[in-house]
């Protein structure tokens, strides 16, 4: 065990809580589209096929970056992948707000919302397995309720902003949220240190990963002497 996690015995804990909300305004912000949409489409006088169009792009973005981010996730810092992403979405919402027609709801909510969110679920269900060991089961199903969690409050807020004070307000809400949650992550989240490996006698020069006692040495001597 390294010194840090002897400090902090309940840091994981901590990260998992970060990780939690970070997930629940992940699902929110696809949430609240969904629930301000009628409001939407009449304001900006949407069709069918519009709407159509960005919620497949939306998803065709996601699909392609999903991957991208998976790699990205195994060679740099995964803490500050998960922040940038929940600031980027999250501006990324805040911006929806502004848009007046069909073009600027493609960009900002299909290319910008979902290239955003795809970087975010391979470093965030890494970190959530750095940390978690025994644990990990259990974390995983309490990160998990931060889906329906989403849902459920987002899918309220949402409508009742929406139908107050207007769609745009829901979305400038909701991003400003995520942005503030996001400098959190940039200040307590972090990335789990484990420590060096040994190097094998097949890397060359070192120690191996099982060193053989000698004690084990001469009993592996007898067996084969008797063996033969």
């Amino acid at each position: 065990m390294t010194g840090y996690d002897k400090v902090r015995k309940g840091y994981k804990w901590e990260v998992l809580a970060l990780l939690w909300v970070a997930y629940l305004l992940n699902q929110a912000d696809r949430q609240v589209f969904n629930v301000v949409l009628p409001l939407i489409r009449e304001d900006l006088g949407l069709s069918d096929v519009a709407v159509g169009t960005i919620a497949t792009v939306f998803n065709l973005f996601y699909a392609v970056l999903v991957p991208i981010g998976g790699f990205i996730g195994d060679r740099f810092s995964r803490k500050w992948i998960v922040t940038a992403s929940v600031l980027f979405w999250s501006v990324a919402t805040m911006f929806t707000g502004l848009c007046n027609g069909f073009l600027m709801l493609v960009v900002m909510r299909s290319i910008a919302t979902g290239g955003g969110e795809a970087f975010f679920g391979p470093a965030n269900y890494s970190l959530i397995a750095d940390y978690h060991d025994r644990t990990r089961a259990f974390a995983m199903s309490i990160h998990q309720t931060a889906y329906y969690v989403g849902i459920i409050l987002s899918g309220y807020a949402a409508g009742v902003v929406g139908e107050l004070w207007g769609w745009r307000n829901a979305f400038y809400i909701f991003g400003v949220i995520g942005v503030l949650h996001g400098i959190i992550m940039a200040g307590h989240l972090r990335d789990r240190k484990h420590p060096a490996t040994e190097p094998t006698e097949r890397g060359g020069g070192g120690t191996s990963r099982n060193p053989v006692s000698p004690k084990d040495s001469a009993s592996f001597s007898r067996l084969r002497r008797h063996s033969f």
